[in-house]
């Protein structure tokens, strides 16, 4: 095979694997109760555990633009997940936290996606699982 049908197949494969993953990742949450897509949970979950959190730094994080993260940001604050607040640090800007439903549901939501993750990675050995991450990591370096 030359290298370009391997790289060509290579991104193919990534986004197989991602786009399933999403569709599977929302309809497990789903089918539990949770109205959230990975996107959203990405964004909850980073902002459980970074204080005084911007919607800049929110956006550099997630590797998403300020537009997609502005959007999901008004549904989750629509649902009452998250909230704005003063920023310590520099007033002009707003700190994003968790409300209590949002940390409630974060805490009930990690449970399954914890249990999502668990046997989505079975298939794979630890030993795979260790070498998948660390040439994702290497990939996603090289991107920028």
């Amino acid at each position: 095979m030359s290298a370009k049908n391997t790289s060509t197949s290579l991104l193919f494969l990534l986004d197989k694997v991602v786009r399933n993953g999403k569709k599977t990742f929302y309809n497990k949450l789903k089918t539990n109760g949770f109205d959230l897509t990975f996107d959203q949970w990405i964004l909850l979950e980073i902002i459980a555990n970074e204080k005084q959190l911007t919607q800049v730094n929110l956006a550099k994080k997630a590797n998403k633009d300020t537009a997609s993260i502005t959007r999901m940001l008004d549904l989750l604050h629509s649902n009452k997940l998250v909230r704005r607040t003063p920023n310590v640090e520099d007033n002009r800007k707003s700190a994003l936290v968790l409300t209590e439903k949002g940390k409630d549901y974060v805490k009930k939501c990690g449970l399954v996606v914890n249990d999502f993750i668990k046997k989505q990675l079975n298939v794979l050995s630890k030993k795979e699982v260790e070498l998948l991450e660390a040439a994702m990591e290497k990939l996603a370096s090289g991107l920028g």
